[in-house]
């Protein structure tokens, strides 16, 4: 299975099961993909233009193929994004207005996703001696850039530091639990979530 996120709202190309499609909810619309590209980019539009569903499921026997078709239409995008824990598990996230993000950076020409993670902890906090890291799932979602379509693909990095942090901006940084996350959905894009609920 593939997993994309498009306007906070995932899209899932799925292996077709051999008795036929699932059926689909108020809220879950599922459909059958029939092999031709253009008709991905009809659930891509529908995607960037309302939050209607809760997901969008597409099935095909060779879910393989989908994904390469779906890949087409964008520019892809390889970024590294770091989750900051403290020893109880609390979550270091940027606040812009209303909204929270995690720190992500593109990965650049010869270097590794966990070196771009590294380099952002450095540039974040100051702290050079980071210990080892736990590599969460990737990601994907879609982006808007002028007129380009841009698939990008995050390698989440979870890093907890043996000393304690310097201050950080409280306008522009906030500690947030797990139970917290849970209980402000909107404010926290949904594929950053789908990595830390």
């Amino acid at each position: 299975m593939y997993k994309i996120y498009i306007n906070d709202t995932p899209l899932l190309l799925i292996l077709q099961p051999e008795s036929g499609l699932p059926p689909a909810g108020e809220d879950d619309l599922v459909a059958r993909y029939p092999g031709k590209s253009k008709f991905l980019l009809h659930y891509v539009n529908m995607l960037e233009n309302t939050r209607r569903w809760d997901q969008i499921r597409l099935f095909s026997p060779d879910p393989a193929g989908m994904w390469s078709d779906f890949q087409k239409h964008f520019d892809r995008e390889e970024t590294a994004g770091l989750v900051i824990t403290n020893d109880s598990g609390t979550m270091l996230f940027r606040v812009d207005d209303s909204r929270r993000s995690l720190p992500v950076s593109e990965i650049a020409p010869g270097c590794t996703a966990e070196e771009t993670a590294r380099e952002i902890a450095r540039d974040l906090t100051g702290i050079d001696d980071w210990p080892a890291s736990s590599e969460l799932p990737a990601t994907y979602r879609t982006l808007r850039r002028e007129k380009r379509r841009i698939l990008q693909r995050t390698h989440w990095y979870r890093m907890t530091p043996e000393r304690e942090l310097p201050d950080l901006d409280p306008e522009s940084f906030e500690w947030v639990t797990a139970d917290a996350i849970r209980q402000m959905p909107s404010s926290i894009p949904a594929h950053i979530r789908s990595i830390l609920t």
